[in-house]
């Protein structure tokens, strides 16, 4: 493949770059853990970002990138690998060429401090393309590898969390993790690799997906993609293979990875996974079914980020209630309240910014499914929560909201403005001093009776317009448009407001620690995950039964 470059115009080479640190359910790490691994994170793909530039090759990038991941010890590769059911570790790595379509794996290493180097030394050889158990170490020993005893790969944490559980042995899906990368060069040619300790109280002889070409890894001239997570279903649904041959037939990058991890959890709807990928033109995609994913990214035509994202598939297909052009509602796989629901907008654009015929019909969809929750939950009340672009929660409540909990200030620190908006309602722009634009803004009626949530389709309408009103408010007088990106509606607040919109909502963040479970309504609503459903297994049955309610409405 010639060398490409990002546009006619501009000699900038195209290049693309992406790691991933693990695919989870849980976070065991304090705050400062956190900040310590994206900084560690954001330093490995920068300076993988300088080597793409400087010319060296994909293959040896992602290869250099998975080498830094293995070496610390917050990751379950390398050094912090997972412990076996012995008490021992195993290890296991591969990389792929994408412009030779050259693959080798090795796996059972119990003594290659960097499994991935192994890998990346096998290319130079037609065979073997994949090795496990005492030859694969004995092959790194001839081949000038660093040799370390198993203990090394051990950190405090693991062997305490092993010496904890090992009488017990329970919830291993969640203890898993991979770490892996994907790079387009200037060359035009992609290459992706990947490493892993496995599951922790692996049996011993193991292998999952990480180092399987078409399960865990795959890359060849038009697509790079590596996978974490549930090593056995990543395994059945050959997540890596089944997004790289939709791209080579047409499809976009971020569908064809969504699609593979969805069927996945159409397997088992416990799959805990998550991709990344890179195409020939450089479009990265990130994805996950998992609670969070720990990744990082750079390219050439956008800036670099790192961290920790939240589950990019709010909705499963098993748990899907509704369905039209619009919109997508299933019950939640990770709620923080019971019978709560996922709604995923399917345009490729903000709530906020919808025209408002559609606007309109994202409202009334809504008053549809608020009532649905109603009566499955037996409770009178709903409200709603959207923050970002396209995903928000939908759920049934036990009480209106008491007041304006959440706001850092007090009434006395804020200005207020109020603008008069249709069908009789106000919205008041509260200000922080010495701010030209306001930091939220409360919708109200100005006149009438508050009456139930979105509970006819004329107070729904009327409603869904003195929002958007106040959204365009935001963009033509104060030059705001994504600010205050949080949407709150609930049945009422004391102040008289149904609806609110601020910075960050009304509940503390936990992420990426997981929102606590309230079985009663807690005065507060979040987008922010909670733990895997404990009724996961009951929610497709619960999910038919909204259906079928839905199309009794």
């Amino acid at each position: 493949m010639a060398g490409n470059t990002n546009d006619g115009l501009s000699p900038k080479p195209l290049y693309s770059v992406a790691l991933h640190a693990g695919a989870a359910e849980s976070w065991f790490g304090a705050s400062d853990t956190r900040m310590k691994t994206e900084a560690f994170i954001k330093d490995v793909i920068m300076l993988a970002e300088t080597q793409l530039i400087s010319g060296i090759k994909a293959v040896d990038v992602v290869t250099n990138i998975v080498e830094q991941l293995e070496n610390h010890p917050q990751f379950n590769a390398g050094k912090g690998a997972a412990i076996n059911i012995e008490g021992f570790h195993e290890l296991e790595a591969a990389v792929i060429d994408g412009s030779t379509s050259e693959y080798r794996a090795a796996a059972g290493l119990r003594q290659t401090k960097n499994p991935v180097r192994l890998a990346r030394a096998m290319m130079s050889k037609a065979s073997p393309v994949f090795i496990a158990g005492p030859t694969a170490d004995a092959l790194a020993c001839r081949k000038g590898l660093e040799m370390v005893e198993n203990e090394y790969f051990s950190t405090q944490s693991r062997k305490n969390y092993w010496l904890s559980n090992i009488d017990r042995v329970r919830s291993i899906i969640d203890h898993h993790g991979t770490v892996g990368a994907v790079a387009l060069d200037i060359h035009g040619h992609l290459a992706a690799a990947n490493s892993t300790g496995g599951l922790m109280f692996k049996s011993i002889g193991r292998i999952g997906d990480t180092a399987i070409i078409g399960a865990g890894i795959y890359a060849d001239d038009e697509v790079a993609i590596a996978c974490s997570g549930s090593g056995e279903t990543i395994l059945k649904a050959s997540i890596a293979g089944r997004a790289a041959a939709d791209v080579r037939h047409g499809r976009g990058i971020d569908e064809a990875i969504k699609g593979a991890l969805l069927r996945s959890t159409d397997l088992d709807q416990k799959s805990s996974s998550g991709a990344i990928g890179i195409d020939a033109k450089g479009t990265i995609s990130i994805h996950c079914n998992s609670r969070i994913f720990a990744v990082a990214s750079a390219s050439s035509t956008s800036q670099f980020v790192a961290g920790f994202i939240p589950s990019t598939i709010p909705i499963i297909n098993q748990l899907i209630c509704f369905e039209n052009e619009l919109i997508r509602v299933g019950m939640s796989r990770h709620p923080t309240a019971p019978n709560q629901l996922s709604v995923e907008l399917k345009r490729n654009t903000s709530i906020m910014d919808l025209e408002l015929k559609d606007f309109l019909d994202y409202f009334c969809t809504l008053r549809i499914m608020s009532h649905a929750l109603q009566k499955i939950s037996g409770l009178e009340l709903c409200g709603f929560v959207m923050a970002g672009d396209q995903e928000a929660t939908l759920l049934p409540i036990s009480a209106p909201l008491a007041g304006s909990e959440g706001t850092p200030e007090s009434p006395t620190a804020l200005s207020l403005e109020t603008r008069e908006l249709p069908g009789d309602y106000r919205a008041t722009f509260h200000f922080k001093p010495d701010y030209m634009n306001p930091a939220k803004v409360e919708i109200g009626p100005a006149n009438h009776m508050l009456t139930g949530l979105l509970s006819t389709e004329d107070y729904t309408i009327g409603l869904a317009i003195a929002i958007w009103t106040t959204l365009e408010l935001l963009h033509t007088e104060f030059g705001q448009t994504k600010a205050l990106s949080v949407l709150e509606i609930y049945q009422a607040f004391t102040s008289g407001a149904i609806a609110t919109l601020s910075e960050s909502g009304s509940a503390e963040s936990h992420f990426p620690a997981p929102a606590p479970f309230h079985k009663d309504f807690p005065g507060f609503m979040t987008v922010e995950l909670g733990r895997r459903a404990e009724n996961l297994l009951e929610l497709p049955a619960i999910a038919q039964e909204v259906s079928r309610i839905i199309k009794e409405l």
